[in-house]
């Protein structure tokens, strides 16, 4: 669906049209554009989404004053492109939320934590979120980078309560991985020490 809007003007002009409509409509402060693209796509679609939100902004400051244009992106993005060229969207957007969470899922094989304060540096975790923050402002001003934290973390079956052990397989007896919010954590786990990660925090 992401490519055949990013290859066909008609198609654009709709969905920009629509969504000014509803900014005005609603009342609001504008909108968010959050594009989840999967996969590494052609460079065209990377300029071609670029050239949306351009287009997507000029309208929207042109109808409706003040209103604000950002995306969401992952946040490998400033280090990986796919479809975001962070540095040639910056000046086209109001701001740019990196999502600074799943850097490991609930499937994952070891217990992994869903953001890593830190730990790439030294070859703990793939990447990091201060290792993110510091590759989006290498190329975006920072007053454009909003983060986005995680209020949830994945709870693991595993085999002993120490980082990276072994996950039970999703089809364990025991039950399965699942998401827990900081407040359902807050209120029924015991804080186990010998679990903490002073990386990843």
């Amino acid at each position: 669906n992401l490519d055949a809007l990013l290859t066909d003007q008609t198609a654009q002009k709709h969905a920009i049209d629509e969504i000014v409509s509803l900014v005005k409509a609603r009342g609001i402060d504008g909108v968010n554009v959050d594009f989840e693209y999967d996969g590494n796509p052609a460079q065209s679609y990377s300029q071609a989404y670029t050239d949306f939100l351009t287009k997507l902004n000029s309208q929207l400051k042109q109808s409706i004053p003040n209103s604000q244009l950002t995306i969401s992106v992952y946040a490998s993005s400033a280090k990986a492109t796919r479809l975001y060229d962070i540095a040639a969207i910056a000046p086209h957007v109001d701001g740019i939320f990196m999502m600074a969470y799943d850097f490991y899922s609930a499937g994952a094989d070891n217990a992994m934590p869903t953001a890593p304060l830190n730990g790439a540096k030294n070859g703990k975790y793939s990447y990091d979120v201060a290792t993110a923050v510091d590759d989006f402002l290498k190329k975006i001003p920072a007053d454009k980078l909003i983060l986005g934290v995680p209020y949830y973390g994945y709870s693991y079956l595993m085999y002993e309560p120490k980082p990276f052990t072994e996950t039970r397989p999703a089809y364990s007896w025991r039950g399965k991985p699942a998401a827990q919010t900081i407040a359902y954590v807050s209120e029924n786990v015991t804080a186990d020490k010998t679990g903490w990660d002073s990386d990843g925090k």
